[in-house]
């Protein structure tokens, strides 16, 4: 790089997911209504509200069930938590709490056997698992930060707020009653996997990088911003489906 030109200077730039491997697989059944939730047992990952959130939606959605990926400590206190709370507000059977580390293909059909990702962080940079499970077909609900920047509410996703379980719940049984704000949940689905094929395939992201790349090697940084813009922050609206 050319000393001097990239000083102090901040490039988005925004990772992706490899679609040919994340994929959606017909042949896995779902079962009922299922939400699922994969990630770390921290308080960020907002994982908390779901009892709360079961609670409310149970009593709509009667097929609703919650699947719980999450890989712990057996002491972790946000575990034993979690589990205390499902059973005192009488939620075994709407709740499933998997401590399980679940990898390749075995991931992949766990993602599928859901209808719905439940991603509450209260905090992401950027996020990955919402990615996987666009790519899987599957739609994501999605919490704060970096995630709202790849989901485009109502079109490839839903937002919700981790801090308003009534708004979070009101918004899931509008997507599962068929709609959410003006489209159908049939639309937001294909949305889903044509978003992640589209935009946030690996391939499609590693020619971003490329372009980056060559504009800083070039010394054309002061470029980048008007020519690189749609690329490195692509909008899921303005791509041609």
């Amino acid at each position: 790089m050319r000393f001097g030109q990239i000083e102090e200077r901040v490039f988005a730039m925004y990772h992706g997911v490899d679609t040919k491997e994340y994929r959606p697989m017909p042949k896995v059944k779902k079962k009922g209504f299922t939400m699922g939730f994969i990630g770390r047992c921290t308080p960020v990952k907002g994982m908390d509200i779901i009892p709360e959130s079961a609670s409310v939606l149970t009593k709509e959605i009667p097929e609703v069930k919650f699947h719980i990926v999450t890989k712990t400590e057996a002491k972790n206190p946000l575990y034993l938590e979690l589990m205390d709370k499902v059973h005192r507000m009488k939620l075994d059977e709407a709740v499933f709490i998997d401590n399980t580390f679940y990898s390749g293909e075995e991931k992949i059909k766990v993602m599928n056997s859901w209808d719905l990702i439940l991603v509450p962080s209260r905090y992401e940079p950027q996020g990955q698992v919402d990615l996987e499970a666009m790519a899987c077909g599957v739609v994501p609900a999605v919490g704060m930060g970096g995630l709202r920047e790849k989901i485009v509410d109502g079109f490839n996703g839903i937002w919700i707020n981790p801090e308003n379980i009534q708004e979070t719940a009101e918004k899931i049984i509008r997507f599962y009653k068929g709609e959410y704000k003006g489209a159908k949940t049939e639309e937001i689905i294909q949305n889903v996997r044509g978003s992640a094929e589209k935009i946030w395939d690996w391939e499609k992201r590693a020619e971003v990088h490329r372009e980056l790349y060559t504009y800083l090697v070039d010394g054309r940084v002061d470029g980048i911003m008007k020519d690189l813009n749609e690329l490195l922050l692509p909008s899921a609206t303005k791509i041609q489906w």
